[in-house]
């Protein structure tokens, strides 16, 4: 598989590219940023050194927004497979709206039109894979369940931009995958989203409304013996470590298409609420470790999320299995947090 991470410089797409190396695709990076400036730049370095040549691919930085710029990259690397990691997260996006908008629908949209020009050598539809979120839910009157389960066919009532923005895309993902436009002479774009939890690794917060987690594990690393974060104790969200979302990511990508029933997949692995998560991490610490929980405005955004997800249509149709549980996720987030500090 050739592949283009748009979007490479970020907390998924800096360890995506090593993952699909070692599933034997050929990783082509771009981002909006220059290496030396992006968040994950210590988890592409370290892909570069493991991986001979993958350096060679990484590509003048390129804004999703430069729509003309982005279009000829597509078209001069036609790519098997893009995975369009660019996005403003929840946060972000909220104190952003209309910059969310353009980056997470105008830039998508943009990939997919230019994705609708060419074939793959096999003559199938060039694959998209892009994440959508758990911020596409949100609370629905008379429908308690659904921020119990997460059920994979909504409703999706988003209460956030960001959210918003995540199910224009899915939609989005399933007109591009069944609309043949014969007048103008442009194909299918075989488009296959995952809602994600939230996802956890040992690259820095980034403006996500889930980074209460991470800032536990990195406060950990660090040997702070106290740290205050941003929601409840009693908060109860969906999260994931980012070895199993990558492997997500590309075992979706890789899925015959025959297989799949559905262009949007909903993908879980675990539940603490931020109380188990603290007390996770106190269990490996030989110090005192104190959690402050001062609740701001991005309690409401937590607060209208699922505190699951239903996720049988991935387990049924591609074999979907998480491997790491909280106990994992602990040991592996604070020794790799503790590597990502020392460098």
């Amino acid at each position: 598989m050739k592949a283009l991470i748009i979007g490479a410089g970020g907390q998924i797409g800096s360890e995506l590219a090593g993952a699909l190396e070692a599933a034997g695709h050929e990783a082509w990076m771009v981002d909006h940023q220059p290496l030396e400036k992006c968040a994950g730049r210590g988890a592409l370095e370290a892909s570069f050194a493991q991986y001979p040549g993958l350096a060679a691919r990484w590509l003048p930085a390129l804004d999703v927004l430069q729509a003309d710029r982005l279009a000829a990259l597509i078209a001069d690397l036609r790519p098997d497979t893009v995975f369009h990691l660019a996005a403003l997260l929840s946060a972000t996006g909220e104190a952003n709206p209309d910059l969310c908008w353009r980056v997470n629908v105008d830039g998508l949209r943009t990939t997919l039109e230019a994705m609708t020009r060419y074939r793959r050598p096999d003559g199938a539809d060039p694959v998209l894979v892009c994440p959508s979120s758990i911020a596409a839910y949100g609370p629905v009157t008379g429908r308690p369940d659904v921020l119990e389960r997460g059920p994979e066919e909504g409703p999706l009532e988003p209460t956030t931009m960001y959210g918003v923005t995540k199910v224009v895309a899915e939609r989005l993902g399933a007109w591009y995958s069944h609309q043949l436009r014969p007048t103008d002479g442009r194909g299918r774009v075989d488009t296959r989203l995952l809602r994600f939890p939230g996802l956890l690794s040992a690259v820095p917060p980034g403006g996500g409304s889930s980074d209460y987690a991470n800032e536990l594990f990195f406060a950990g690393a660090r040997g702070d013996q106290a740290v205050q974060i941003f929601v409840r104790p009693d908060t109860r969200i969906p999260f994931m470590h980012m070895d199993d979302a990558l492997r997500s990511l590309v075992e979706l990508a890789e899925a015959p298409r025959a297989r799949l029933t559905r262009t949007t997949y909903n993908v879980g692995a675990c539940y603490p609420t931020a109380e188990e998560i603290a007390e996770a991490v106190r269990r490996r610490l030989d110090h005192p470790f104190e959690v402050r929980y001062v609740p701001d405005h991005r309690q409401a955004f937590v607060d209208s999320w699922p505190r699951r997800l239903e996720d049988g249509a991935a387990r049924s149709d591609w074999g979907w299995s998480h491997r790491l549980d909280l106990e994992g996720m602990t040991d592996r987030l604070l020794h790799d947090c503790r590597a990502s500090l020392a460098r």
